[in-house]
């Protein structure tokens, strides 16, 4: 039952896309932070522990888990610009799946996003277009009967993005120390459709202005289907009350495939043809979490993403997808307090500065974060909240100025599914 419940939580939050002014350029929001109690910790790639020092942000700890696990992660966004617009959205973040196959290893599979846009944009007023502006452009003598001037007006709208679904192995290597390592397959379709419609002006001998339709419903639907492997690393090693974690990944060329369609006034043209992009998307990431108490952890990492590059034509108005350097500091304090509710609570907070890097200018994102962890049924189940408030600012002229609050909500369920209890 607990398991239907997942798949259609799952199944109505992919109908959702997420909504910010990193939509509008590249392939949309790059999503990289999928884990409500990692986010709480200063939007941590690494940590976010429980009590067994498992983390779902951290493949090097998927072999501490006893159990069969499952977990979903959702998010509800609300986006405020600089002119005083607002968007509210939710949309899926992570599904996790979790088998232990013996005491110090088990393996693990999921699917999260990696980029999401959905951009409408409509022209609020007509343009105009001049009979002297517009000669030299038409044959004022064809059938058409055609001889300005004209207005018009545009929309625009794209929607989609790029998933990954991964697999992975976790598994103690040391007295100390353990390692994670992965394979990903690299999804998606994305779908941008450019509409105009051309009217043509005249004026009656009483001087009234006439409006006759010359050309409506002309539309061009480029449609690209994405695909990429991806590999992952990651090392996590304990010294003392020091916990240090190393990270790396790497994708291989990002193929896309172009189907094009183009209607204009009786014209038909559809064509589809396939490209590869000429650079990969690999990440590099540092974690270090000192356990100051026996129930107090302090964290702090940097992490680096160099994002797919694809031909200009495939991106949102021409920006290429940004790279990310991010800084983040956190802390973790349990709460033993075990009654008829619950086993355990973990409350975190942190902050956190992420810079977006695009070709032509630079988007600072700057916030703060703040979870709540509840434990229960003998720690082997937990729910997590994060809420991220936080702003993102640019000098640049085409980057909408913003403030925002992204609400986080992650479940996990553990169960003797596959598997018999480990022996403690």
């Amino acid at each position: 039952r607990m398991i239907f419940k997942f798949i259609i939580i799952l199944s109505i939050n992919f109908l959702f896309s997420q909504a910010s002014s990193l939509s509008f350029y590249g392939q949309g929001e790059t999503l990289n932070v999928h884990d409500a109690s990692a986010i709480a910790q200063g939007n941590s790639n690494f940590f976010g522990l429980n009590k067994n020092g498992f983390s779902l942000s951290s493949p090097s700890t998927y072999y501490k888990n006893d159990y069969s696990l499952l977990s979903i992660s959702l998010k509800f966004s609300n986006n405020l610009f600089s002119e005083n617009e607002e968007i509210s959205k939710n949309n899926f973040q992570l599904f996790f799946f979790n088998i232990p196959i013996k005491d110090d290893k088990s393996i693990s599979f999921g699917m999260k996003p990696l980029y999401r846009s959905d951009v409408n944009i409509m022209d609020d007023e007509y343009f105009y277009i001049g009979s002297d502006d517009l000669s030299p452009l038409v044959n004022s003598n064809n059938n058409l009967g055609f001889n300005g001037p004209v207005r018009y007006k545009t929309s625009f709208n794209l929607n989609g993005g790029l998933s990954e679904f991964f697999t992975s192995f976790s598994a103690k290597v040391g007295e100390e120390s353990s390692i994670g390592i992965g394979l990903s397959r690299i999804f998606g379709t994305s779908k941008y459709r450019y509409n105009v419609d051309l009217y043509n002006l005249s004026y009656t001998p009483e001087n009234i202005l006439i409006e006759n339709s010359f050309s409506e419903n002309n539309f061009v639907v480029n449609q690209q289907t994405y695909s990429a492997n991806r590999y992952f690393i990651e090392f996590n090693y304990m010294l003392n009350k020091f916990n240090f974690v190393l990270n790396h990944s790497m994708s291989s060329l990002l193929k896309v495939k172009l189907k094009e369609e183009v209607h204009f006034s009786s014209t038909i043209f559809d064509e589809s043809k396939d490209n590869s992009n000429q650079s990969k998307m690999n990440s590099y990431g540092f974690g270090l979490n000192y356990n100051y108490r026996q129930h107090l952890s302090f964290n702090a990492e940097v992490y680096e993403l160099k994002s797919f590059k694809p031909y200009d034509y495939l991106n949102i108005f021409s920006f290429q997808n940004p790279n990310i350097k991010s800084k983040g500091l956190g802390l973790n304090y349990i709460l033993n307090d075990k009654n008829d509710y619950y086993d355990s609570l973990n409350l975190r907070m942190g902050t956190y500065i992420v810079d977006y890097i695009y070709e032509d200018f630079k988007v600072s994102d700057n916030g703060f974060t703040i979870g709540l962890g509840v434990n229960y049924l003998n720690e082997k189940n937990s729910v997590n909240f994060a809420f991220k408030i936080g702003t993102r600012k640019s000098n640049s002229l085409y980057f909408n100025n913003e403030r925002y609050y992204n609400f986080y909500f992650t479940i996990s369920s553990s169960e003797n599914w596959f598997n018999n209890e480990r022996n403690e």
